[in-house]
């Protein structure tokens, strides 16, 4: 993997995430574009390359997205996200002999999948935090 171009779309697609996409925002939530890059990394390169990119980018989002506690203090939670989607990265290392990566719909699939578990990655830090 050319991990300098991985990294100029990984900070490319996350400061698009943190600027541009707001503006399509519907109710809270609005898309994202660096999970599809992980996604694209964990079905084309090697398992530690996805798994240390997918931990990464998961640390640069805890870095762009600071948490709001106590009304107007916020705090920048290292971990949540890098640990979500390494989990995430994970599910689709399982999955990805299974997809026929060339086909439109698999990444798709696979960055259903990988959001599903990185979310589950993500509640299950922050509840283990929360104890």
């Amino acid at each position: 993997m050319n991990w300098l171009l991985f990294g100029l779309v990984g900070v490319l697609t996350t400061v698009l995430d943190q600027s541009f996409m707001p503006v399509l925002r519907i109710g809270e939530h609005w898309p994202s574009l660096t999970p599809g890059v992980v996604v694209f990394a964990a079905l084309w390169a090697s398992r530690p390359s996805a798994l240390w990119g997918a931990f990464l980018l998961g640390l640069l989002q805890d870095l762009s997205r600071p948490e709001v506690i106590e009304g107007e203090r916020t705090i920048r939670v290292l971990g949540p996200d890098a640990l979500g989607w390494l989990f995430g990265a994970v599910g689709v290392l399982a999955v990805r002999r299974l997809l026929l990566r060339r086909h439109p719909l698999a990444g798709g699939a696979a960055t259903l999948w990988f959001l599903l578990l990185a979310s589950v990655g993500w509640c299950g830090i922050w509840t283990v935090r929360g104890f």
